[in-house]
């Protein structure tokens, strides 16, 4: 049910992003930038994305869209590949002349878990809310810390559930994988989790709440 309700809106979204509707492409980054986020987390073990090679899937992603050769069913494995694409180049390709807000906007962002540079002074914490000043320091170092201990099979199934929360089925569908597969997979992070929230917790003095 849920992945044919996202088959759905997803394709509204392709066909009014061909149709020109810059705000319909808005939303396939957003749905699809924590999936990029966890594809270059897995390659590189770099937890803060490289806004190039973000902008480089996304910029990709605009192009096969509007050359009409996407399906909805399609997108997760395409956006999988084009983020293996932009760790496998190295250098990601040079943003392209910021002309139009689909391209230049939606595809840039993603210097963050949240899909954009963080602005001065606070950053997005595991559970998703903002931070200040010393608490902002702790809680990247701790999350920081906590993520340096996965193994790269882990890393993506991390990134969706603890930084963006996804709920297990979407966790899998992203990934291609089974909800049983997936949970198999989120038990070992989270044997990793619990071996080390303590510890940084009384570290870090930051309770991170993660689940």
């Amino acid at each position: 049910m849920v992945a044919r309700m996202m088959d759905a809106n997803e394709g509204a979204w392709l066909d009014a992003t061909r149709a020109g509707d810059g705000e319909a492409f808005y939303r396939l980054v957003d749905a699809y930038r924590p999936l990029a986020h966890a594809v270059l987390f897995r390659e590189t073990g770099e937890l803060a994305p490289s806004t190039a090679r973000m902008a480089a899937i996304f910029q990709g992603l605009y192009a096969r869209v509007t050359a009409g050769e996407v399906a909805a069913a399609e997108l997760p494995a395409l956006v999988r590949a084009m983020a293996r694409e932009a760790w496998a180049a190295g250098v990601a390709p040079a943003a392209a002349e910021p002309t139009e807000k689909t391209t230049a906007g939606a595809a840039a962002g993603g210097g963050g878990p949240n899909g954009a540079e963080e602005t001065a002074g606070e950053t997005p914490n595991a559970g998703g809310h903002s931070v200040h000043g010393t608490e902002k320091l702790r809680a990247q170092r701790a999350v920081a810390a906590l993520s340096g201990r996965l193994e790269p099979g882990l890393r993506a199934h991390f990134i969706l559930r603890f930084v963006y929360r996804l709920p297990y089925r979407e966790l899998a569908r992203l990934l291609g994988e089974s909800s049983s597969d997936a949970r198999a997979t989120l038990q070992r992070v989270h044997e990793v989790v619990s071996q080390e929230v303590s510890r940084l917790e009384k570290e870090e003095g930051l309770r991170l709440g993660l689940s």
